[in-house]
């Protein structure tokens, strides 16, 4: 027979984990569709030009362009992409936001550095995953957007950038770190997969 030994301080984490996963997943969704729709019109528009039709556009009269389907087009998609980036961005801080009070509420505390806060969970007997910290890092350079969290998160999360950024040194010059930020659906799911490893669990028990 299988039992669990039940962990309030659990049901609730692991609920608003499930919660905040279903709001993502259901939003990337509905933005990912569009991103398709519009590409998919995209490559239709230039495929017609492409076997001879006529371009859908305005020229003024200099007969040069004002607009055309395909810019359109462009702008729509590359407007759709940074929306799904912002909602990742937004995700990551609701994540990390909800094992920080969740973990304040376990420890009985009205306010703790993230540092004190972990090694208080850990002397409950709860795992803290290690890659937590970055987390934590990232969630702080979305909300702050400065060279602190920024230098910090490079330190702990480099992959969260792209390949080829190097920070400056000495605050040589200003450095635009939100947007420097680039997430992946497979960040966001490391993410989940860190917050989840960073608290209680009604383990299963066998007798």
């Amino acid at each position: 027979m299988v039992a669990f030994n039940f962990n309030g301080h659990a049901v609730i984490f692991e609920a608003g984990l499930d919660t905040i996963e279903q709001g993502y997943a259901a939003a990337v969704t509905g933005i990912t569709l569009e991103i398709d729709r519009k590409k998919g019109a995209f490559y239709d528009y230039n495929r017609h030009i492409e076997n001879g039709g006529a371009p859908t556009e305005e020229r003024d009269d200099d007969g040069y362009l004002i607009w055309s389907q395909d810019q359109i087009l462009e702008a729509t998609i590359a407007v759709a992409e940074e929306a799904l980036m912002s909602l990742r961005k937004a995700y990551v801080v609701a994540i990390y936001h909800h094992w920080e009070r969740s973990a304040l509420k376990w420890t009985s505390r009205k306010n703790e550095k993230h540092d004190d806060l972990a090694r208080l969970v850990l002397a409950m007997g709860y795992p803290i995953d290690p890659h937590l910290h970055a987390v934590r890092d990232l969630a702080n350079l979305l909300k702050h957007d400065n060279d602190r969290w920024g230098l910090k998160l490079h330190g702990s999360w480099s992959a969260v950038f792209p390949a080829d950024f190097r920070p400056p040194l000495d605050g040589a010059w200003p450095v635009n770190w939100y947007d420097r930020v680039t997430l992946s659906d497979e960040h966001i799911k490391t993410i989940m997969t860190t917050v989840r490893g960073s608290g209680p669990k009604n383990l299963p028990m066998e007798f």
